[in-house]
């Protein structure tokens, strides 16, 4: 990650300042294009289907640091030659999910990936604590918002077109978000 996980602090100082998800998806996605490792996917193309009109506004610097991790994940395992899907749905009036879609190598069932410390390839120059902090940052944010209905919550789904690579999906659930018409 770019940033460390020090750098945030959630504390009751963390800024709700209203957030454009489309051009905060393209910004991050252009600066993590920039990391050039040998570790690092090559060729990697994104595919933002977020609106221009679709604004985070509650902890928005929780939901920021959450995009981050994600996308600096998919520049870390995806396949050469391969694309970030982002999406968005609207589920109610007050929530929505956001969907990441990556092709990787695929993931022993056996492992929790949002365990800290876990790695999934011994190679990696990962240390295996970016899903960890998003756990951590996931249950903040739910201590930080009104318990109207469902709490917001970040899934993982792994779908193996054969036994060597995999689509990975990372679903940001019941997230709060401002739409402009």
């Amino acid at each position: 990650m770019i940033t460390g996980v020090h750098e945030f602090h959630s504390t009751p100082s963390v800024s709700s300042k209203k957030v454009n998800l489309h051009a905060l998806i393209y910004n991050l996605f252009t600066i993590y294009s920039i990391i050039k490792e040998e570790s690092r996917t090559k060729n990697l193309s994104l595919n933002n289907l977020v609106s221009n009109d679709i604004f985070i506004n509650l902890n928005s610097d929780y939901i920021t640091y959450m995009v981050s991790i994600l996308i600096d994940n998919a520049w870390k395992y995806s396949i050469e030659n391969s694309t970030l899907t982002i999406n968005i749905k609207k589920i109610n009036d007050k929530n929505w999910e956001l969907k990441f879609t990556n092709k990787s190598k695929s993931i022993p069932q056996n492992i929790n990936i949002f365990e800290q410390g876990t790695k999934v390839d011994k190679e990696s120059k990962g240390f295996g604590y970016g899903l960890n902090w998003i756990k951590v940052l996931e249950s903040s944010y739910n201590d930080r918002i009104e318990k109207e209905d469902s709490n917001f919550e970040i899934t993982h789904n792994q779908l193996t077109p054969n036994s060597e690579h995999s689509f990975q999906e990372f679903i940001l659930k019941n997230l709060r978000i401002y739409y402009e018409k």
